[in-house]
């Protein structure tokens, strides 16, 4: 064949050539990918086939009642050990923070004699460390002004028997409370609230006593019991009281602390123009002379040589807003420096501190540990916040 025909027809028919030989890549590549999916369908299919197995698996061995089958993952199984473990060490370090607190039996005789003690010291105490306290209106003695939250008890003549020991952790809270405030001199204390606890406290309605807004809990470690307090007080006395409630055995929580600066009131007190023997009126002994400048024993707000302009026509005292005081004259810097220079004056002080009162309010926890043994006195209701109380 001729060499030069073929390289002829070649050139004739390139682009058909180079078709075909694309079209038979593109279908070579197609059936490759082609391959490759089927098999990924069917990894797919068998893994899911798989997944199908363990679940019919363990729904077979849930209705037989066990665990037929049924093989938990070691990972899951590590984990779960250490859950367990770090539960263990938690439940071990906060019982040697949480202390056990518990109360001795009391009937409603005992307790009412017990309360009746403990806010008449209160009310002693607060006296002698001259903090201010509310005062409750149905007071009459006068050593007790307030019943620090029990006021609604005080008259009560019989007290449920399963509400009783509540009544005396409440009342020990409330005690050392006071007495952290006490000790940080404190200048008043506004208000502390308690959670209710008896049918009296339930029906007493709204009242400042009682806190409506967190109930008391019981979780696996410990009872927290929560209080509100609010008091005034200088910067110091919030340190002083926030190392206090750190210093107790029980252990206390402060969940939430609001500080608020109170705004300083003016002073109303009155000018003292017109008032005889003030600046410039005269004193009661003056008397002008009869040349009408004012004898020696007469104002000061005169002097010698000046017209007696603030002597009345019968030569009497002067009259009251009719002489006016003299401008006080204001020295220069350089005189003020000069005069301090000579010891003659001191510079003008600054101050670089400003105290003003505050008022702060506290959310408080009080945490002991579980009893590890119940009380049958104490009822079961631990963990149940208490009901809404009406008029709420």
């Amino acid at each position: 064949m001729d060499k030069q025909l073929v390289v002829f027809y070649l050139k004739r028919h390139v682009i058909g050539i180079v078709g075909l030989v694309l079209a038979i890549g593109f279908g070579a590549g197609g059936f490759m990918m082609m391959g490759k999916a089927k098999d990924a369908v069917e990894e797919a299919e068998g893994k899911y086939a798989e997944v199908i197995g363990r679940r019919d698996n363990m729904e077979k061995g849930q209705a037989l009642g066990g665990s037929q089958g049924v093989k938990v993952d070691d990972k899951n199984v590590d984990a779960a050990n250490n859950e367990a473990e770090i539960h263990r060490q938690f439940i071990k370090n906060a019982g040697e923070v949480v202390q056990e607190d518990t109360v001795d039996p009391m009937t409603t005789g005992e307790f009412m004699v017990h309360m009746a003690n403990v806010i008449e010291e209160l009310n002693k105490r607060a006296t002698e460390a001259l903090v201010e306290i509310q005062r409750d209106k149905t007071n009459v003695s006068t050593k007790i002004r307030y019943n620090f939250t029990f006021m609604n008890l005080r008259a009560v003549p019989q007290l449920a028997k399963n509400k009783i020991p509540e009544l005396q952790l409440q009342l020990k809270d409330i005690r050392t409370i006071s007495d952290v405030l006490f000790q940080s001199r404190v200048r008043s204390i506004e208000s502390l609230q308690r959670t209710r606890v008896t049918h009296e406290d339930l029906t007493a309605g709204a009242s400042r006593d009682f806190l409506d807004t967190r109930p008391k809990y019981t979780n696996n470690v410990a009872v927290v019991r929560p209080y509100k307090v609010r008091f005034q007080c200088l910067s110091g006395g919030i340190a002083k009281t926030l190392n206090g409630f750190a210093s107790q055995k029980n252990f206390f929580v402060i969940r939430k602390m609001e500080v608020t600066q109170l705004s300083a009131k003016a002073s109303a007190t009155g000018g003292m123009g017109g008032i005889p023997g003030a600046g410039g009126s005269p004193s009661p002994g003056g008397s002008p002379s009869p040349g009408g400048s004012p004898s020696p024993g007469g104002s000061p707000g005169s002097e010698g040589g000046e017209s007696g302009g603030g002597l009345d026509e019968s030569g009497g005292g002067l009259g009251a807003g009719t002489t006016a005081a003299k401008p006080k004259k204001v020295l220069t810097p350089a005189q003020m420096a000069w005069l301090v220079r000579a010891g003659f004056a001191t510079t003008k002080a600054t101050n670089v501190i400003s105290e003003s009162i505050l008022e702060v309010e506290l959310d408080l926890d009080v945490i002991r540990r579980i009893p590890s043994k119940t009380d049958p006195d104490m009822g079961t209701e631990e963990g149940a916040p208490p009901p809404t109380p009406s008029g709420t």
